[in-house]
C-alpha cells in the first residue's frame, strides 16, 4: 500500500521487513499443501516486486502455487492485487499474474440433430468430426467449467468432452427435466437419452430456470440460455478468468427467439469471443422447431422491498411517512417512466415490475441512493429506518387483475422475488443468480452483481445462490 501511494522509501523497508518474517514462517511449514504455504510465498512475490525484483516474484509465485493448484479464490485474489502492483511499479502485469493461471470458463451452444437420414442443421453424419474438433479445441485451452445446456446433438457432444478432460459441468435447463428430455433429447434417438443422463448424473449443478411447464412457449430457451451465458461470466468474473464460447453451428443467422445464432448473438453483445465449429445443414426449409414458436410470457424483472421500523410508526407519522419516504420513491419511478410496468404498494410494501433485469437493477439502486439522502430524525421519523429489496428476473404472464381493474404481470417469479426481500440487508438490494446472469450480459449497465453466498430464503421457499449489487467500480474487491 506505501508503493502505491508513491511512498518507496518506506515501501522498500516494510517490504525488506516482510520478508524477513516471511522466511522463517516458511521455514517453519512441512506442508507444502498448508494454506500458509500459499499466502507466504504470495506475500513474498509482493515484497519482491515492491523491491524490483520481478524474477524473484514470478519464482515466488510458482512455489506458492505448488499445492494449491485448485485454490481458484486465492488465486483470484492474489492476482487482482498484483496488477494494482504493477501499475503502481510500471510492471508489465500480464507475465506474472500468469503464473497463477485460472482454468478457462466456456459457454457452449449448438444445433440439436436428428435420427440417421432426417434432414438435420447437425446431421448425424458429421457428428464424429464434430467431435473430434470440440477435444482439440478443450484441450487447447485449460478449461476448468463448462456452462449451457444439453440438448441432443452439440450440446452433449460437448458436455461429455469437457466431462472427459476434466472439466465441471453446469447446466441450465429452461424446464423441468423430463419434459425436456421430451421435447430436446429424445427427438434425436434413443441414445441421446441415455447420454443425456450419463451427463445429468456427472454435472457438478443444474439450474432449472422455470419449475412452470414449457407450454410450447419459446422464450423459456432463450431465458435459459441468456442465463447460462451469464452464469460463466460471473463464475470468470469471480475467479480473474477468461471466458469464451464454443458453438457448433451451420451458419444460418435467422430470427428465432432462442437457438445457436441467438446464443452467439447475445454473446458477442456482451463482449464475449465465440470458436465456431462450422457444420453444413441438409434439412430444407424451415422444419419446425420449438425457438420459432409464439411467447406467451415476457421476461420481467420483478422488485419486492418493506421498510424496516414501519411497524414502529403510529398514525401520527403516517403522512410524515408518505411525504418523507414514500415522496422520493415515486419520484425515482415516475423518472423510469414506461419502463416501470407495475407499480404497487401496501403499507411498508413496495412491489414493482420492470421491463428488464438492467433497469430493474438501476432503479433499485437509485432508490437505496435517493433514501440514503433522506435525514428521517429531521422528519420526524426514526432515525433507523431503510428500504430493503429483493429481485429476481424471471419470465412472467401478461394478465388483467379483476381486482385492480388494471393490467399486472404475475407468475412463479413474484414468489421466488417476495421470497428473497426479507433475507436482504436494509440499505442493500439482493437478487437471485438469474437476475445476476442477465446484468452481466449487459457490459454498459453500469451496475455489478457481487456473489454473497446461498442463502436460505423466506419461509424455507428455497437455498438458492445470491447476489448483492452494487455500482460498478463501488465493489469491495480484494
Amino acid at each position: 500500500m506505501w508503493r502505491i501511494a508513491g511512498q518507496n522509501g518506506r515501501a522498500h523497508q516494510v517490504a525488506r521487513d516482510v520478508l524477513e518474517i516471511v522466511a522463517k514462517e516458511l521455514a517453519a511449514l512441512s506442508d507444502a499443501k498448508d494454506a500458509n504455504h500459499y499466502w507466504a510465498w504470495a506475500t513474498r512475490a509482493e515484497a519482491l516486486l515492491v523491491l524490483g525484483d520481478t524474477a524473484g516474484a514470478m519464482a515466488a509465485l510458482g512455489n506458492a502455487a505448488v499445492g494449491h493448484k485448485d485454490d481458484f479464490g486465492p488465486h483470484a485474489t492474489t492476482r487482482r492485487q498484483l496488477r494494482h502492483l504493477c501499475q503502481a511499479t510500471g510492471v508489465d502485469p500480464a507475465p506474472i499474474v500468469e503464473v497463477l493461471a485460472q482454468p478457462d470458463v466456456l459457454h457452449f451452444c449448438g444445433h440439436m440433430t436428428a435420427p440417421p437420414g432426417t434432414p438435420s442443421r447437425f446431421p448425424q453424419a458429421q457428428q464424429a468430426g464434430v467431435a473430434e474438433k470440440v477435444r482439440e479445441r478443450l484441450r487447447a485451452r485449460p478449461v476448468g467449467f463448462a456452462h449451457g445446456s444439453l440438448a441432443c446433438g452439440a450440446d452433449i457432444i460437448i458436455a461429455e468432452i469437457a466431462l472427459e478432460l476434466g472439466a465441471e459441468l453446469h447446466l441450465v435447463l429452461p424446464f423441468d427435466i423430463e419434459e425436456f428430455v421430451e421435447i430436446s433429447v429424445a427427438p434425436g434417438g434413443s441414445e441421446w437419452t441415455d447420454r443425456f443422463r450419463r451427463c445429468l448424473t456427472a454435472a457438478t449443478s443444474v439450474t432449472i430456470a422455470s419449475d412452470s411447464a414449457y407450454s410450447g412457449d419459446a422464450v423459456l430457451f432463450a431465458y435459459a440460455a441468456r442465463i447460462a451465458m451469464g452464469q460463466a461470466m460471473n463464475r470468470a468474473a469471480s475467479i480473474d478468468a477468461r471466458t469464451w464460447q464454443l458453438a457448433v453451428f451451420d451458419g444460418e443467422m435467422g430470427a428465432e427467439t432462442g437457438g445457436t445464432a441467438h446464443d452467439i448473438s447475445q454473446w458477442r453483445h456482451a463482449g464475449g469471443t465465440t470458436e465456431i465449429i462450422k457444420i453444413n445443414s441438409t434439412r430444407v426449409g424451415q422444419t419446425t422447431s420449438p425457438f420459432g414458436l409464439t411467447s406467451k410470457r415476457v421476461i420481467r424483472s420483478v422488485l419486492f422491498g418493506d421498510f424496516k421500523g414501519f411497524s414502529r410508526l403510529r398514525d401520527e407519522h403516517i403522512k410524515l411517512f408518505l411525504t418523507t419516504v414514500m415522496q422520493p420513491v415515486a419520484e425515482v419511478l415516475d423518472r423510469y417512466g414506461a419502463h416501470v410496468i407495475v407499480r404497487n404498494t401496501w403499507g411498508d410494501g413496495l412491489f414493482l415490475v420492470l421491463d428488464n433485469a438492467v433497469n430493474g437493477a438501476r432503479c433499485a439502486l437509485d432508490l437505496q441512493e435517493r433514501l440514503h439522502s433522506v435525514d428521517l430524525e429531521a422528519a420526524g421519523l426514526p432515525s433507523d429506518m431503510g428500504l430493503r429489496l429483493g429481485g429476481h428476473t424471471a419470465p412472467l404472464v401478461s394478465v388483467y387483475d379483476p381486482v385492480l381493474k388494471a393490467p399486472m404481470e404475475m407468475g412463479r417469479g413474484l414468489t421466488r422475488a417476495a421470497r428473497i426481500e426479507p433475507r436482504t440487508p436494509t440499505g442493500e438490494v439482493y437478487v437471485t443468480a438469474a437476475f445476476a446472469a442477465l446484468l452481466r450480459l449487459d457490459p454498459e449497465c453500469g451496475v455489478t452483481p457481487e456473489y454473497v453466498g446461498h442463502l436460505s430464503t423466506a419461509k424455507n421457499f428455497e437455498t438458492t445462490p445470491m447476489y448483492l449489487l452494487r455500482r460498478q467500480g463501488a465493489s469491495n474487491q480484494g
